[in-house]
């Protein structure tokens, strides 16, 4: 199985425990892994058999925007519950990453990986 990988889908929501963080929205950035096999649309050259990928990173800005969370641990199952019923992918892997949450880091992060109910592993 191939792999189309998104990196830092720039979002902005209410997320924290802190009350000035309830009060503003923050950056978020959203990585995603997504099963593929293009085999067809690579030999073919076109958009047929292609994934939208333009479509998952706007609902993930949609979704993402939408969403007010105190952990980025529960905006990341958001998005992988998300992905996995909306574009019916057998996997997800989802990072969801903080940037400021720390001042002596660059950033904070989680990755998780979740499955489609009632699908085999395919990674």
């Amino acid at each position: 199985m191939d792999t189309i990988l998104i990196k830092e889908i720039a979002c902005e929501c209410i997320i924290g425990f802190e009350e000035w963080e309830r009060q503003v929205r923050q950056k978020i950035l959203v990585g995603l892994e997504i099963p593929y096999t293009w085999q067809e649309a690579a030999a073919q050259d076109t958009i047929r058999g292609a994934v939208d990928y333009k479509a998952i990173s706007k609902g993930i800005v949609r979704l993402v925007g939408e969403s007010q969370y105190n952990l980025i641990e529960a905006l990341a199952e958001s998005v992988a519950n998300y992905c996995l019923k909306e574009f019916r992918l057998p996997w997800v892997t989802v990072q969801v990453f903080k940037p400021g949450a720390l001042s002596n880091a660059k950033t904070v992060g989680v990755k998780i990986h979740r499955e489609a109910t009632g699908t085999a592993p395919k990674r």
